[in-house]
């Protein structure tokens, strides 16, 4: 933590693991809004692999909370983009290889 305030990022990317990637945001967020001396502004949080909200009961519910401490998650599932943004949460669909591989082999045996 304190090595990413005194490095004052313009952008933070979290990757997957979101226990400690949901936990560093939360605690850096935190810090830098009581904290005007450590980073000259917010920079902003972004997070790839979305968790798996469509797994956890009421998982959608829990997207809004994300909203607090992430400013945009980029996810590897088609369905997840539309869902995150009808409950508050910039999201962006980046896709995953393993998905393209399948549709590709489907589009070419059909």
């Amino acid at each position: 933590m304190e090595a990413a305030l005194l490095f004052k990022p313009h952008v933070v990317v979290t990757v997957d693991s979101k226990g400690f990637s949901f936990r560093f945001l939360k605690q850096l967020r935190g810090r830098a809004r009581y904290d005007q001396q450590a980073l000259v502004s917010l920079p902003p949080h972004l997070h790839c692999v979305a968790p798996s909200f469509w797994a956890w009961k009421g998982g959608e519910k829990r997207l809004k909370a994300l909203s607090e401490f992430i400013d945009h998650v980029f996810y590897i599932l088609p369905f997840e983009e539309e869902v995150c943004k009808v409950h508050g949460l910039a999201a962006t669909f980046v896709g995953h290889p393993m998905l393209e591989d399948v549709w590709e082999l489907q589009s070419v045996q059909t």
